[in-house]
């Protein structure tokens, strides 16, 4: 399939899965949502399986509601969570947990789920190199994905123990990835699919600030720009690229 380039890094691709693509004598129906429904082949409806209707419906980053999952089959609600379950354990769903503390009452305590590999997601999606670019808010969720499957695999090569998580609080502040680290120190990730940040795409970053207190070491707003500029103590934009070019 056609390689979907990764923003400002024409050497890295989001690349859909080997034979995404379907014959001519084989056609999807979808539900309301988007999601795939049935496959027609050969004239025969064949139902959708859970797992490829669940792994479509995290191809984007997303808080995982598991009555959302449950609607389109007739199953209970653990029986969907062990779904889920097995889903990550062979490595096509991520489930980032919720960055929380006792102190705070008003945190959103809903994991997020993550598919394994964007290249796979545009597949899912039907998305080629220019349809993406065309749909900022899929490829800004996309670029969010790829960001947080690149920190878990440098994360991998540490000694020490790193955590991730999401904040997100009931007033809508949220960050996209918060990184654990030592007795309590976390520091903010927040993706941005742009070429320009200004002081209110710090917004989640700082309310993660407040509610983590003393614990706070920094925050970070990743876009695709070139240049890495300060934003207050604390505080920093830095290019995409960076996580790779050791900027």
């Amino acid at each position: 399939g056609r390689a979907h380039p990764s923003p400002r890094h024409p050497s890295r691709t989001l690349r859909p899965a080997r034979g995404a693509g379907r014959s001519g004598r084989e056609r999807e129906t979808h539900t309301a949502d988007g999601g795939p429904d049935c496959v027609i082949t050969q004239g025969k409806p064949q139902k959708v399986s859970f797992s490829r209707r669940t792994t479509f419906q995290t191809a984007r980053a997303r808080l995982a509601n598991i009555a959302d999952l449950a609607a389109p089959f007739q199953m209970s609600r653990p029986t969907i969570r062990d779904y889920v379950t097995l889903l990550e354990r062979v490595f096509l769903v991520d489930v980032l947990p919720p960055w929380h503390t006792n102190r705070l009452s008003r945190l959103v305590k809903s994991p997020k789920l993550h598919i394994g590999d964007t290249g796979t997601a545009c597949a899912l999606l039907g998305l080629d190199a220019d349809a993406l670019l065309k749909d900022r808010a899929v490829l800004g969720q996309l670029v969010e994905t790829f960001v947080f499957q690149e920190l878990r695999r440098q994360a991998s090569w540490r000694d020490d123990d790193l955590r991730f998580h999401h904040f997100r609080d009931r007033d809508g502040y949220e960050v996209d990835i918060v990184l654990e680290f030592g007795a309590g120190q976390i520091a903010g990730v927040e993706v941005k699919a742009s070429a320009t940040v200004t002081t209110a795409d710090f917004r989640g970053l700082r309310q993660l600030r407040d509610s983590a207190g003393k614990g706070f070491a920094a925050g970070v707003v990743l876009y695709d720009g070139e240049t890495s500029v300060g934003f207050g103590e604390g505080f920093w934009a830095i290019p995409i690229r960076a996580l790779w070019e050791g900027l």
